[in-house]
Parts: structure tokens; sequence; C-alpha cells
């Protein structure tokens, strides 16, 4: 899985899957972009879209199930 989400990364224009530990300590990953904390609302708006759509899409590719 690892490799593919790798490959993934590749192919976006910006944000990128990330390794993250979770309180129990565990390994999750989760996809991110950073903004600027100025960011206009329509600029936000596009940016959460797309990490949304671009989670779901890889969610769909790896999984049966819609989970998030």
């Amino acid at each position: 899985m690892a490799n593919a989400l790798l490959i993934f990364n590749s192919n976006v224009k910006f944000g990128a899957w990330q390794v993250k530990t979770d309180s129990q300590n565990r390994c999750v990953v989760a996809f991110s972009a950073q903004i600027a904390a100025d960011t206009d609302s329509e600029s936000l708006g596009a940016v959460l879209k797309a990490v949304v759509v671009t989670a779901d899409t890889v969610e769909r590719k790896l999984s049966d199930e819609d989970q998030f």
C-alpha cells in the first residue's frame, strides 16, 4: 500500500499522503494539503473539495468500503 500511495502522490497537484500516528500509537495514512493562513474562502473551498475527492478516490481503489 505504501508504494501505491507514493505513486498517487506523484499525480496530485497539491497535498500528499502522509503517515501519522493516532492517539493509540497506531500508524494511519491521511491525505492533507497545506494552505496559507490568509487563504480566501473560495480557495479554501477548492482545496477542501480536492482533498475530499482525492481521498475518496483512493479509498475506492483500495477498499470496497466507504469508511471515511
